[in-house]
């Protein structure tokens, strides 16, 4: 026996609508608010409004009748991947769902080919909108690995897909994560509409239990579900588990009738240093039903960690720890996070600030992570604090550490090796800060040889510092190749004229490879996206992580190590739409590449786009005449564009760069502002995904790309022909001097 209780239409403003079948909410207490959200990456045209049912027949409509991921013949994205997710509005027991598959009214076989072939289920009683990463079991539950549906027919006939039972099954939210449809090829997948429908019986859910002291608790829960009946519920508890059996609880105390939606609580006498399960009890005149199972604990949860800890170590242990003999149950505890150390600049804040401590043992042990910089700084304090649980409160459910910062002029005589990199190349009259070099290493520089590394594998023990401090500056090693030329970006504080100049060291046997050569510190100063281009699902270099997907392209010699290939007719990197490389830059923007084309980029005839971030901002050629290199933004979808005003040559490596700073557009090629328009507008912000090598109106590059950066700053005149100058063919931006080795001793002076 089940009730249906929602017929469900993707968009949360249609279930008011009277006209339509397909929102009907049908509930027992008319009561419930129900929405749903999907993929981003979507056809708007197909936006569902809920017409895809006309009372319970599917019929052919000629628009708004379903979910759609994305328009046919568009690759942005893969069928696999793609998601529907639906809020129920309260947490019911779910009996099971009905879908009905792609059906649009032309009901040609290619569009019937659009439906769900296989897909998984997943499940989350969360009262929060749960997140889109379906593996993560915090959030949700998989209760079906593959559900198989058959292809719709096309015709107003078509009565839906058999009905999908679920058994013991709790939620709120139900999301389908699609993997297939009927035809891969086609790279659009969708439904016409979903129902779901609820167990006929009520659903009690337990709170978390407070123990006020060893002798008191308070036992809460919530009626979210009532069956349409009056609902009688009971609290259960004692030192054993009864089960569904009430006469095998120690204890059982009626609460009477209780409405949906309100939470419940009861305070219980307890026996100090025990520990107790808790279970609900719900009944009504047709059937009942019991909560899940809730425990605590009469005695203290102790947080445990050492009383220090050094920056660079990279992470922070804390121990939760109740009494060995209390640990029939999980336990589950929740913190606060305080003190003088800075969340999200000194350390990760977590996810999630609760952690369980699982049935059978006494411990659970979590890390936070340390943000390794090289600022100089005071040693910060980091207090971990319960928060009132299931345990009796006490002084030993909060402790601090001190972070010490370990930053500072190097030691340079715990490593064995030093070499001296100047930057004589610079010719700009400006300050640069925290700029990036690329320094290439290899054994034919005089006196380097990687045998000399306690790390010759990776290069762990190498570390970089302004010469004139032997303070660190933070870098990433791109590439490191023991046998060949080696890859590493140093961020330079401070370049300034002609005498900056870098201090590299290495062979420490207890320098291990320090966080910030890996956490994207070296990018931290205005840089959105960075995109060495080494492989072909391009990795972000910065801390955005706005990683690609490659589209055909592959991998080839590039002007710094690697590049990426595209072949002009259908090759691309995608990179998903995110603040740091769309909204973050719509008023201040700088975007660089260097490419080498396979062909004359004619400043006439637009054939070619090089990259597009949706509709926003373009490097094209050809467009309006304008040169073989043009930037070009976008406001209200009207064009502002600059441009080189000549062709530009094949098979030649040229670095182009487009700035906005909010009053002007310029367009730099190889270091040189070729062009410029006024422009006092917010660029549009349409977020859609950004392309490398291609639009997504079937113009493609033909050639080699490489170093793609999306900032939101508009970098100088200086800065960008720096750019150019350090990273071109033959540079002489860097003097590398011989490497020498570092002695340590005692020092005789000697009259």
């Amino acid at each position: 026996m089940y009730k249906s209780i929602l017929l469900v239409a993707p968009l949360a403003a249609a279930l008011i609508s009277p006209c339509s079948g397909a929102t009907r909410i049908i509930l027992g207490d008319g009561s419930a608010a129900a929405s749903s959200t999907y993929s981003t990456d979507r056809a708007p045209q197909y936006a569902v409004d809920g017409a895809g049912l006309y009372g319970e027949t599917h019929t052919n409509q000629p628009s708004g009748t379903m979910w759609m991921s994305q328009d046919q013949g568009s690759s942005s994205h893969t069928v696999s991947g793609q998601w529907f997710r639906v809020d129920l509005g309260k947490v019911v027991e779910l009996d099971h769902f009905k879908l009905w598959n792609f059906n649009f009214w032309h009901a040609t076989a290619g569009t019937t080919n659009r439906g769900i072939k296989e897909a998984e289920i997943y499940v989350s009683s969360l009262d929060t909108t749960p997140g889109t990463d379906f593996s993560d079991g915090s959030q949700w539950t998989r209760v079906f690995d593959k559900v198989t549906f058959a292809k719709a027919s096309g015709l107003n006939t078509y009565s839906g897909e058999p009905d999908v039972a679920f058994t013991n099954v709790l939620g709120r939210w139900l999301a389908l994560r699609v993997l297939s449809n009927f035809n891969m090829s086609d790279l659009s997948v969708g439904i016409s509409e979903l129902q779901v429908f609820a167990a006929d019986r009520p659903v009690v859910l337990p709170r978390t239990p407070l123990v006020a002291n060893a002798n008191e608790a308070a036992l809460s829960g919530v009626l979210t579900y009532d069956d349409s009946q009056s609902n009688t519920v009971f609290a259960c508890w004692g030192t054993a588990d009864g089960g569904t059996v009430s006469s095998a609880w120690q204890n059982v105390s009626a609460l009477g009738y209780q409405p949906t939606g309100t939470v419940f609580s009861l305070s219980v006498p307890v026996l100090a240093n025990s520990e107790y399960a808790v279970r609900f009890h719900a009944a009504n005149a047709v059937t009942d039903s019991w909560s899940t199972l809730s425990s605590f604990i009469t005695a203290p949860v102790t947080v445990d960690m050492p009383s220090s800890v050094q920056e660079s170590a990279g992470f922070l242990t804390v121990t939760f720890r109740r009494p060995a003999a209390l640990t029939n149950y999980d336990l589950t505890v929740t913190y606060t996070l305080s003190g003088t150390a800075v969340a999200g600049s000194d350390y990760t804040v977590p996810a999630i600030t609760s952690s369980v401590i699982a049935a059978g043992s006494a411990a659970k042990q979590i890390s936070f992570s340390l943000t390794d910089d090289v600022t100089i700084e005071p040693d910060k304090t980091f207090t971990v604090g319960l928060t009132s649980g299931p345990f009796v409160p006490d002084a030993t459910g909060t402790n601090t550490t001190v972070i010490a910062d370990d930053d500072g002029p190097i030691n340079r005589y715990a490593w064995s090796h030093l070499m001296r990199v100047a930057l004589p190349g610079y010719s700009g009259s400006s300050t640069l800060t925290n700029f990036p070099v690329p320094i290439l290493l290899h054994e034919g520089l005089r006196g380097f040889h990687y045998a000399d590394f306690a790390a010759p594998a990776d290069g762990g023990d190498l570390r970089i510092t302004d010469a004139s401090t032997d303070l660190a500056v933070p870098f990433e090693i791109e590439t490191w190749d023991s046998a060949g030329t080696s890859i590493v970006w140093a961020s330079v504080s401070r370049l300034t004229g002609t005498s900056t100049a870098l201090n590299l060291y290495w062979g420490n046997t207890n320098a291990g490879m320090p966080q910030y050569a890996t956490n994207g510190l070296a990018w931290a100063s205005g840089f959105g996206g960075v995109w060495h281009l080494q492989q072909p699902n391009a990795a972000d270099s910065t801390t955005n992580r706005n990683n690609g997907m490659a589209v055909g392209n592959v991998t080839v010699p590039g002007l710094i190590g690697s590049g990426q290939f595209f072949d002009g007719s259908n090759d691309y990197i995608t990179v998903a739409d995110s603040p740091s490389i769309g909204t973050n830059v719509v008023n201040s923007l700088s975007v660089s590449l260097w490419f080498r084309s396979n062909t004359v980029l004619e400043r006439t005839n637009e054939v070619w786009r090089l990259l597009e971030k949706g509709d926003d901002y373009f490097f094209c050629q050809g467009y309006g005449n304008m040169g073989g290199a043009v930037f070009l933004i976008k406001y209200t979808n009207i064009v502002y564009a600059a441009g080189n005003g000549t062709d530009i040559a094949s098979n030649e490596w040229h670095h182009l760069c487009g700035t906005y700073d909010g009053g002007l557009l310029r367009c730099y090629l190889d270091g040189v502002l070729v062009g410029s328009r006024t422009f006092s507008f917010s660029i549009d912000d349409d977020k859609l995904p950004l392309r490398i090598g291609s639009d997504d109106s079937g113009h493609f590059f033909s050639g080699v790309l490489d170093e793609t950066r999306v900032e939101s700053t508009a970098r100088s005149a200086d800065w960008i022909k720096a750019c150019y100058d350090s990273q071109r063919e033959n540079s002489t931006f860097l003097t590398y001097c011989t490497a020498g080795t570092l002695f340590k001793g005692t020092v005789f002076f000697v009259n």
